[in-house]
């Protein structure tokens, strides 16, 4: 197994284009493109930003800096844990440059990326669907109340 393999993660992320405006922003061996929002609501009811996201490298080593982009722009991530497959796949884990707290977990299995990234802008689910994987800006407060505990 190769540690450096390079993994081609195409992940389709979806959002609500500005004016229909579509943008991209390509660096690092990502690619962040708008879209409609589209399918993401389907996948959670919280979702009210997506975007198309392109990932064509293996995240760095554990210590290493990787940059990542969202919607608000680059966050940069050290690297705290991180294992590789035999087919590519990858489970990755990192804390932002700039606070501890802010978190991010990223797994890719079989071409599909999911994951978790907490920042200071927001939450953030990456999911998949048949048609590819999504990065979901969420508000939490539209997910329903827990329906054991109190309000």
């Amino acid at each position: 197994m190769s540690f450096f393999r390079t993994a081609i993660v195409s992940i389709t992320l979806f959002v609500s284009a500005l004016g229909g405006a579509s943008s991209a922003l390509a660096a690092g061996g990502w690619e962040l493109q708008s879209a409609p929002l589209g399918r993401a609501v389907a996948l959670s009811p919280a979702a009210v930003n997506a975007h198309a996201l392109s990932l064509q490298q293996t995240p760095p080593a554990v210590g290493a800096r990787w940059s990542i982009p969202l919607p608000e722009g680059w966050t940069d991530w050290r690297t705290t844990s991180v294992s590789y497959q035999d087919d590519g796949g990858f489970r990755w884990q990192g804390k932002a440059l700039d606070n501890d707290a802010h978190q991010a977990v990223l797994v890719s299995h079989r071409g599909a990326l999911s994951g978790v990234i907490w920042t200071r802008h927001g939450h953030y689910e990456v999911a998949s669907d048949a048609e590819g994987s999504l990065l979901l800006t969420l508000d939490d407060s539209l997910y329903p109340g827990c329906a054991g505990g109190e309000d």
